[in-house]
């Protein structure tokens, strides 16, 4: 009986040595790349650029949303004035368009400035109060009193004409300025 043990620590010869040599080196495999790395699932890196760039686009978005809110009564007022143009050229009604102007003055303020800082002002007060929120004066003019003098007028009321037209459009493009100028302020 032989013993396992002992058969293993048996010395090979030379033969046995070079036969399992050989058989280990035809084992072996040439030189191989490692399998591509999978693009699935996406290394840390690519998560934190994904989630910076969604949170970016999202803060972009709703900036840009809030711009279009916070700008859309002055561009709804520049369309007004266009509208109101189109009226004086069209019909010729000063006094329609004069009481037009003073009422989207004061809804525009209104949107701008503290409800109890605008709407109470009435005659001169509110005429101060455009000036000094950039109207530089113009609207304490006579220019400027066209507001309020021309809804108390008769309705068909039109002496001198054309002057009237004349300083109309002038008060309309003075209004359209004071818009410019405060579409920015906040309340």
């Amino acid at each position: 009986m032989s013993n396992p043990a002992i058969n293993k620590l048996a010395v090979p010869t030379q033969s046995n040595t070079y036969q399992q040599t050989t058989n280990l080196l035809n084992e072996l495999r040439d030189y191989h790349l490692p399998p591509p790395v999978s693009w699935w699932p996406l290394a840390p890196g690519w998560w934190i650029i994904i989630i910076l760039s969604l949170l970016m686009i999202t803060l972009g978005f709703t900036r840009w949303l809030h711009y279009r809110r916070y700008t859309a009564a002055a561009r709804r007022a520049q369309s007004g004035l266009i509208a109101l143009r189109k009226i004086l050229h069209q019909q010729g009604d000063v006094r329609l368009v004069l009481r037009s102007t003073s009422q989207l003055l004061r809804r525009f303020a209104l949107t701008r400035f503290d409800k109890s800082q605008v709407a109470g002002l009435v005659s001169t007060e509110w005429l101060k109060f455009l000036d000094d929120h950039g109207g530089n004066g113009n609207f304490q003019s006579d220019l400027g009193k066209l507001l309020i003098d021309t809804s108390y007028r008769a309705p068909n009321f039109i002496a001198d004409k054309d002057g009237l037209d004349s300083q109309a459009l002038e008060l309309l493009e003075l209004v359209a300025n004071w818009i410019k100028y405060n579409q920015n302020q906040h309340k």
